[in-house]
């Protein structure tokens, strides 16, 4: 800033000052230099002329956006002089200053014109915001009197006479002159009038229910009893030492002109004399002169726009300011600035049940895309992105052929572009096969239309898991575009990430990602209030991106409507405008795809950031415990039950494999996992609630019901082939591709009276077990690798008296081979576990939450658990030798009603089921989290969780940002130092924490059962009836080892089937197919869509080494491998003389087969 080489003499009128009384409260008013201030009349109308304006604050929001009132300059006491500076977080070097402005003729006083234009800081623009600005003014009154304010706003205002809070409104409205009558009654003297005036989000927001200008001010006049003007009265404002100064501003507005590009420039003149008085500029560089007259150069802060030949390099320039009593000169520099290219993405946000129930959201995307398919049948320059492949499902089922091909056209041209993802699903909520098959409508279509799908886009979650990008790059997708949404996450994540990057993740997979601030981020441009409105907001946005470091000149803005909104119409038109007006930043009405193409051609080098982001709402923000019980159920059945369901094809293809019901089981667990997940508080009736969540019940027990039909068909379908009268016995399928022991338990009619020897078929010896409430319990053992295993089934008269010595048990301990669990009878407590072979304690009760004990926090975000009293525990064991013993600890009356303590004869593992009485819920008036903790006694911990897409170091595999220690285990953690690792393997639990104790070294485990909350919640349900949460863990003197754990995961979620029939002795035993490799899982097998091939899913579970998988089966041609998408070169090798197939694949990397089928 160039300050004046002369002074210029203020004139002020002498004014006395008086004292008097506002209520009952007695006022100070600072005294005021009339030699540093400038005095005025009121308007002929009566309006305040001149102010001391300051600002942008940020003020707090509550609820659904609402701003709340927050003094944050002190504003009883506020004297300000100009250029006294105040804090604020909204722009760059955290200040402002007061600085005075002149209103407009018609006596608006325009905040934008003088807070609109300061540099932002680095900050993330929120999605949901409020700021606020300040003007002050004396009011100089030769007697005490009362007059009328009359004032009007954008939007919310607070009025202070002298100190005192006279008058409010929160209301969003619209600044018309006089729309709020206060009386005030006006000292003798000398009066501070503070005004704040506040604007959110909502004034650059589409016009829901009414026209919210974008504009930022108030009109303000003072009027006599009988509503006339106040004639004796003067405004004062203090500037202070203060004298005239002006600058020239380079700025990144661009015009095309007959000599070429212009470049706008804006001359910022602060004048400080009381008359409005004209001007001439005159700019001189080295090889050119400007000139230009300033008609109109009010009292304070005024912005003036020069347009000049485009600079490309830094140019030195001498400027020269005439005013009528006063001249300013001072050097500059011109500089050059980027020429931004915006390309505007159109689109609707897919929220399902957010807005509104199911079916009223469907009709919603139904609407828009008939709206979208007029537009582009009559704009040749509109373009459209469908953000998910369930919008485009929608439109295909309920639309006629011929109108859904006419969409297409525009899909195969390129002017809509698909992102191929079904529904956006929460990733800390599903499995690998449910995010990859995602894909497969999306591939469908680009089949059948020839599309090529290279860009995509995941709206509206705080954050993804780093499955992602190997999911998307397995597709043949480079461009990710995320629209997070961390409203309730503070930002973090956008503070810590770069905008653009290439983000690593599980496997190897990469994906350039670029990151918007929200999936409505071209709102915050201004193009639904108006050209006018365009400069400003790009001047904010444009200089925020730049204080991020972002130094691309293609942006991306995403821009809807809202959610499950229609289209943006005044978006186009504003960037058409603004375009015929502009060259440079340039709207471009575009898409995803032609955005990511765009970018990627001109950018390469960008920065690498490897890690998970699994979202908060995943872990945290979440209710419904006995559908997510029941999707856990599916989640870990649904792949078993299409492996069976597919070899009983193999094995005849005159058998329907099922793959139609396994698919909608699949869409119906997407639905259940797609963004949105209940209608918003406030947006819906109870009712409408009600239903919402009767949506998403249907979601879980379709799915549910359909993984039963398959897996029992598939079962008694390979069952049926072993069907015999030669005896009674169990078919016992293992659905594994390894060999393995695990618990049965199989349920027989109540009027089964009968007594069983259980003979193992292949050993011909008895198995130990133990049949009591109609339930037959024993241990499998050596269950054949994706095969059956048969055990015979002899009546006797007699229950088995023998108990065994593989199990012992006394008083409140009981023990197997591999573990001795003691209990306190008497205080009904767990004290210890102890690994018998090592002779070491496993679990440590020194910590602040011992084993096994019932956990309460009032917040999901809480940092320390209280433990739940219990009046009385019962603890005893319930001896159900030789196959196992249970210790149980009963709770009367708790919502713990009952813990049980499993240990199974000769296995290497602690089996832990908690149960949980629902019925005693209460509804509460915040969250609460209902947790139970296993704190593992090893010295030196780490900690691994084996999430979506792999296992992840807890402290060191997650991006910068994520401060939470809740994630998202798919199966197992493993709590391991060099010597020791616990596998610890959660069931039906789908959030754990893994917190740091006060020791420092030691990591509980603390697995969340039950989120309670408020009965308004979007997501609550029902409490009724009680859950069952299962657990399993085991010890092992080995150094971590990622495929050992993550066996075990598998082991404990996907249990052996069985089928009680009469069966014939030979074979004991079959292993369909073989995929051998100890760091291999076969995740998937199933047909291929025409039924001429399979397609195996495998998986190396060890992030950090390769693995060689063996493939051998008889039922496929194992020489016709090949990748799956065919990729350039195929990565299989044959060993012809063995049939065996070797496939190599990268640490933590998914690989999908495909073999052809002969026909059988």
């Amino acid at each position: 800033m160039i300050h004046s080489r002369t002074v210029y003499l203020l004139l002020v009128l002498g004014l006395v000052f008086g004292a008097g009384q506002i209520g009952l409260n007695e006022s100070f008013v600072p005294e005021v230099s009339n030699r540093d201030s400038v005095s005025f009349g009121l308007t002929e109308e009566g309006f305040i002329p001149a102010w001391l304006v300051a600002g942008p604050f940020e003020q707090p929001l509550v609820g659904f956006g609402q701003a709340v009132d927050a003094d944050v300059i002190g504003e009883a006491a506020i004297s300000p002089t100009m250029g006294k500076i105040e804090r604020t977080a909204l722009v760059e070097d955290g200040g402002v200053a007061w600085k005075p402005l002149y209103s407009s003729p018609d006596g608006f006083v325009d905040f934008n014109t003088s807070m609109g234009w300061v540099h932002p800081g680095s900050e993330p623009e929120k999605i949901w915001k409020a700021k606020t600005g300040y003007a002050f003014t004396y009011i100089d009154s030769p007697d005490e009197q009362e007059v009328i304010l009359k004032i009007g706003s954008n939007s919310s205002l607070k009025v202070l006479l002298n100190g005192e809070t006279v008058h409010a409104s929160t209301h969003d409205r619209n600044a018309e002159p006089d729309t709020d009558t206060i009386p005030l009654r006006l000292h003798s003297g000398r009066n501070a009038l503070l005004i704040k005036v506040g604007q959110t989000h909502r004034n650059e927001a589409p016009d829901f229910f009414g026209a919210l200008r974008f504009e930022w001010g108030f009109y303000a006049r003072l009027l006599n009893p009988d509503l006339v003007p106040v004639q004796d009265i003067r405004v004062v404002v203090q500037t202070g030492a203060e004298k005239n100064s002006a600058e020239l501003v380079s700025t990144f507005f661009f015009k095309e002109s007959p000599d070429g590009l212009q470049q706008r420039f804006d001359l910022v003149v602060t004048s400080l004399s009381a008359e409005q008085q004209a001007g001439t500029l005159h700019i001189k560089t080295a090889s050119a002169e400007h000139t230009t007259e300033l008609e109109r150069i009010p009292f304070g802060e005024s912005r003036h726009i020069v347009n000049l030949p485009a600079v490309t390099a830094e140019t030195e320039a001498h400027v020269n300011l005439a005013l009528e009593a006063d001249s300013l000169s001072w050097d500059t520099v011109l500089r050059p600035q980027p020429h931004y290219e915006i390309h505007l993405a159109m689109m609707s946000h897919t929220d399902i049940g957010y807005t509104n129930t199911q079916p009223v959201v469907k009709e919603r995307h139904l609407r828009t895309l008939d709206d979208v398919l007029v537009r582009l049948e009559q704009d040749s320059s509109f373009a459209w992105t469908v953000e998910t492949v369930w919008q485009l499902e929608q439109y295909r089922q309920a639309r006629s052929p011929e109108q859904f091909d006419r969409l297409m056209t525009f899909v195969k041209t390129g002017r809509v572009a698909v992102s191929p993802i079904y529904t956006n699903p929460f990733t800390g909520w599903i499995s690998e096969e449910e995010m990859i098959r995602s894909f497969d409508i999306g591939n469908a279509y680009a089949s059948k239309y020839d599309l090529e799908f290279s860009a995509a886009i995941y709206n509206d979650v705080p954050g993804l898991s780093w499955f992602i990008p190997q999911a998307l790059e397995n597709e043949g997708i480079s461009f990710l575009t995320t629209g997070i949404n961390e409203v309730y996450n503070d930002y973090r994540m956008q503070r810590n990430l770069p905008k653009v990057f290439y983000w690593k993740g599980a496997g190897g997979g990469r994906v350039l990602t670029y990151r918007t601030e929200a999936y409505n981020e071209g709102q915050t441009l201004g193009l639904e209030k108006g050209v006018d409105a365009v400069p400003l907001r790009l001047w904010e946005r444009l200089h925020r991106l730049q204080a991020q470091g972002y130094p691309y000149h293609l942006i991306l803005a995403v821009h809807t409507f809202g959610d499950n909104g229609g289209i943006p119409l005044n978006a186009p038109a504003t960037a058409k405008a603004w375009n015929a007006e502009y060259a440079y930043p340039r709207i471009q009405i575009s898409n995803l795809d032609a955005f990511a193409r765009a970018f990627q051609a001109r950018y390469d080098s960008l920065p690498t950031l490897t890690g998970d982001w699994t979202s908060t709402w995943d872990v945290l923000y979440q209710g419904e415990p006995a559908r997510m019980v029941r999707q856990r159920w599916v989640q870990h059945h649904l792949p078993t039950a299409e492996k069976m369901s597919t070899l009983s094809w193999l094995l005849d293809q005159n058998h329907d494999p099922l793959s139609d019901i396994v698919d909608s089981a699949y869409e119906n667990l997407l639905h259940f996992s797609g963004q949105g997940s209940g209608l918003e508080y406030g947006y819906g009736s109870p009712k409408d609630n009600l239903t919402t969540m009767a949506y998403r019940e249907q979601y879980v027990q379709d799915a549910l019901l359909a993984t039963t039909e398959v897996l029992e068909r598939a079962t008694y379908r390979l069952s049926a082939r072993e069907e015999s009268f030669e005896g009674e016995g169990l078919y016992v399928f293992n659905a594994l591709n390894w060999s393995r022991d695990a618990p049965v338990e199989v349920e027989f009619p109540r009027e089964n009276t009968h007594q069983y020897r259980v003979i193992d078929l292949d050993s011909k010896m008895e198995i130990p077990s133990h049949y009591g409430g109609y339930t037959l319990r024993f241990v499998a053992r050596d269950l054949p690798p994706m095969g059956y295993k048969k055990v015979r089934l002899e009546r006797r008269t007699h229950p088995q008296s023998d108990p065994g010595e593989a199990l012992q048990t006394h008083d409140c301990t009981i023990a197997n081979t591999y573990y001795r669990i003691g209990g306190d009878c008497q205080a009904g407590r767990i004290t210890h576990i102890v690994d018998i072979e090592s002779g070491e304690t496993l679990i440590d009760n020194d910590e602040q939450s011992t084993f096994g004990r019932p956990l309460r926090a009032d917040s999901l975000f809480s940092l320390s658990f209280e433990t739940m009293d219990v009046d009385e525990v019962k603890l005893y064991v319930r001896d159900e030798r030789p196959a196992r013993l249970v210790l149980v600890a009963e709770r009367e009356d708790h919502l713990f009603a009952r813990s049980e303590y499993v240990l199974w004869e000769n296995l290497d593992r602690v089996d832990v089921q908690h149960t949980v009485n629902l019925e005693l819920l209460v509804s509460p008036s915040q969250v609460e989290d209902y947790s139970v903790a296993f704190p593992f006694a090893i010295s030196n911990q780490e900690a691994a969780v084996e999430v979506l897409g792999g296992f992840l170091e807890a402290e060191t595999d997650r991006f910068p940002g994520i401060e939470h220690d809740a994630f998202a285990p798919r199966r197992s953690v493993a709590i391991h130092n060099s010597t020791q690792t616990i596998s610890w393997a959660a069931v039906d639990s789908r959030v754990a924490r893994l917190r740091k104790e006060a020791s420092g070294d030691m990591i509980t485990i603390y697995a969340n059962l039950v989120n309670n909350f408020p009965e308004n919640w979007n997501r609550w349900e029902p409490n009724e009836g009680s859950l069952d949460f299962r657990f399993s863990f085991t010890s092992n003197d080995i150094s971590f080892q990622p495929a050992a754990t993550s066996r075990f995961g598998w082991e404990i979620n996907a249990p052996p089937v069985t089928r009680y029939t009469w069966l014939r002795s030979l074979p004991e035993q079959e292993s369909f197919m073989t995929v051998d490799g100890h760091q291999v899982v076969l995740l998937s097998l199933k047909p291929t869509s025409d039924r001429k091939g399979v397609v195996l899913r495998l998986m190396n579970m060890d992030p950090e080494t390769s693995a060689e998988a063996q493939i051998f089966s008889s039922l496929f041609d194992i020489q016709s491998g090949t990748t799956l998408p065919i990729l350039e070169e195929n990565s299989i090798s044959y060993d012809v003389g063995e049939n065996i197939v070797r496939v190599t694949l990268a640490p933590g990397m998914i690989q999908t087969l495909g073999f052809k089928v002969p026909p059988r």
